[in-house]
């Protein structure tokens, strides 16, 4: 904690403040300008980012940090867009021309809450061993290696239960992108479970719409096969978010005293999948395809 402020009621909320979640945090700092600036700190920021993406504290996570400003302004985009993800509409500014080189992405996994694995990946570390040939052009169908935050193992129906988070950043934007958020499917909706077929599962998402008015779908999507008119409205765009869990699986066996034999698996995720499928050919979207379509999600300004 930093140095104390001269006050004690002050120095009485900064203790208090460590305790809150973000909302409250946000809420607090709105009562007067003295809880402002003591809610401002950012080391009450950074502490309350960490403990909801680990992967923050890594050399990466602090690398996209420092591009953003501070933890403060980082918690404030990500909220945004997992709000905007859950309404479906975004900010928009001017249109670059958008690189793999140039996205960060937030990769991260929880249960109940608790962090699992949290990841931050530059597009430049992704290995050209993860992409697979497309027609033409190199599919977007990454993969990276993750560290699991807790020494233990998973049911097969906890690992279907999993809150998956997949974020992207750009350089030269300030937004983040919400391209899957499971957590708001929680509450035991059975259909919205991850699907686990033997040590993997996965997880799907209608794609988000890229901007709110709708602008250039068509050209960003239009490659896969499907006509221009039912391009035209995002909401036509038959792709689907994908991101596969990959887990090492051990197998326990145990008899009970009255002599009945029962198998427990345990799962350990290695490995995270992340792709864009186009959902009548069930082949993934090319990376030319998914970095127009990402332009828009963080660079877009309509000008209708």
């Amino acid at each position: 904690m930093p140095e104390a402020s001269t006050s004690p009621v002050l120095t009485l909320c900064s203790l208090v403040f460590e305790k809150l979640d973000g909302d409250s945090l946000a809420r607090a700092s709105c009562v007067s300008r003295a809880w402002r600036d003591t809610a401002s700190q950012d080391y009450l920021w950074k502490a309350l980012c960490t403990r909801i993406w680990p992967s923050l504290s890594s050399p990466r996570g602090m690398a996209l940090l420092h591009l953003k400003g501070s933890f403060k302004y980082f918690y404030r985009l990500r909220a945004q867009a997992q709000l905007q993800h859950k309404k479906g509409h975004l900010n928009r500014c001017k249109l670059p021309t958008l690189a793999l080189k140039d996205l960060f992405f937030l990769v991260d996994i929880s249960h109940c809450g608790l962090p699992i694995s949290s990841a931050v990946v530059c597009g430049d570390e992704l290995l050209p061993s993860f992409v697979g040939e497309g027609l033409g052009d190199s599919s977007f169908d990454f993969s990276i290696p993750i560290a699991t935050c807790l020494p233990r193992s998973w049911s097969k129906e906890e690992v279907q239960e999993f809150e998956v988070s997949w974020a992207v950043a750009a350089r030269g934007s300030q937004r983040v992108f919400q391209l899957m958020n499971t957590s708001h499917y929680a509450g035991g909706n059975q259909e919205k479970k991850g699907v686990r077929v033997g040590s993997a599962c996965t997880y799907a998402q209608p794609l988000p719409p890229g901007t709110e008015c709708g602008c250039n779908v068509a050209s960003c999507l239009g490659s896969c096969g499907m006509g221009k008119d039912s391009m035209m409205d995002w909401r036509g765009v038959p792709c689907e978010v994908q991101v596969r869990v990959e887990s090492r699986c051990s197998r326990l066996v145990s008899t009970s005293p009255s002599g009945c034999t029962y198998t427990y698996s345990d799962f350990q995720p290695f490995k995270v999948s992340f792709a864009i499928l186009h959902t009548i050919s069930w082949g993934c979207l090319s990376q030319a395809q998914v970095l127009l379509y990402l332009q828009h999600a963080l660079f877009h300004q309509c000008q209708e």
